[in-house]
């Protein structure tokens, strides 16, 4: 009866430590989102493809912070090579209200070959947010895309740093 009790009070306060180190986790393992889309007109007139140096897409996410719908809009700074200086904003959507806006850039090259036509690598920050995200939700990390030739898809991922730290007033 003893090592009944004990076994007992023993379980009962390691379960709220099991219970927090838990939260933690899901904070310290970060960002991890992958998406698909579709290309959609862009808001800038005369620039309406990558080859043209610019992107705007539009699909659904999921992951960690958030699962959801996503808007992106991508420039690229063509000289003539195959790949180009490229930066954007992506603004992950989630449930009731929730979401993060992420500046991204790095190099956008263009695929000679398969099912790739561009791809996108580089890094993210987090620079703002809303609902419970509104003055908290900081991370930095590895960013990349790649449109697909046919149909105009995008698939998209961002991996790397998230904390529900304040940011700092802009």
């Amino acid at each position: 009866m003893k090592r009944l009790i004990l076994g007992l009070g023993v379980f009962a306060l390691l379960v709220p430590v099991t219970i927090q180190a838990g939260v933690t986790r899901q904070h310290a393992a970060g960002m991890v989102e992958t998406g698909t889309g579709k290309v959609s007109p862009t808001p800038t007139p005369g620039c309406a493809t990558m080859a043209q140096g610019c992107m705007s897409t539009t699909g659904t996410f999921k992951g960690k912070p958030l699962t959801g719908s996503y808007s992106a809009v991508f420039t690229a700074f063509w000289t003539g090579s195959k790949c180009a200086h490229a930066g954007g904003t992506l603004v992950l959507q989630g449930k009731g209200g929730n979401s993060l806006t992420l500046d991204e850039g790095g190099t956008v090259c263009k695929v000679s070959s398969g099912v790739v036509a561009y791809h996108f690598k580089g890094s993210y920050s987090i620079t703002s947010g809303s609902g419970i995200y509104a003055t908290a939700g900081t991370g930095t990390g590895k960013a990349s895309f790649d449109l697909l030739r046919s149909g105009n898809k995008v698939r998209m991922s961002e991996v790397g740093g998230f904390s529900l730290a304040d940011r700092p007033p802009i």
